[in-house]
């Protein structure tokens, strides 16, 4: 099973886009390991729940986000560069006045 949760920041105001058969929603997401130490996580939302994104998510917002992890890799000025992204089906908005949870199906998702 490849399922992952994550609560954090959100590191800027998210970017949204329209592609030919959905809409896509991309933003940064701070985790806090403890003693300090953060990790940063790219967040992919497709669907409905990337228009929630679009509406309610902004920098600094506490957000829950369940989905899917994906490795990738690209080459970069001659370099490998392995990516690690998080493929989001569900997000819950926790620091927003107007909250929100959505749901998106896997299907939505490329």
């Amino acid at each position: 099973m490849n399922k992952v949760t994550l609560i954090g920041r959100v590191g800027g105001d998210p970017e949204f886009m329209t592609t030919q058969n959905s809409q896509l929603c991309k933003f940064s997401l701070a985790t806090n390991k403890g003693r300090g130490d953060t990790d940063w996580h790219r967040v992919t939302i497709w669907g409905k729940a990337a228009e929630v994104a679009r509406d309610y998510v902004k920098k600094g917002d506490q957000t829950c986000v369940i989905g899917r992890i994906e490795y990738g890799q690209y080459e970069k000025d001659g370099n490998t560069v392995n990516t690690t992204d998080i493929h989001c089906y569900e997000i819950e908005l926790l620091s927003n006045v107007r909250q929100s949870t959505e749901e998106t199906s896997e299907d939505d998702m490329p």
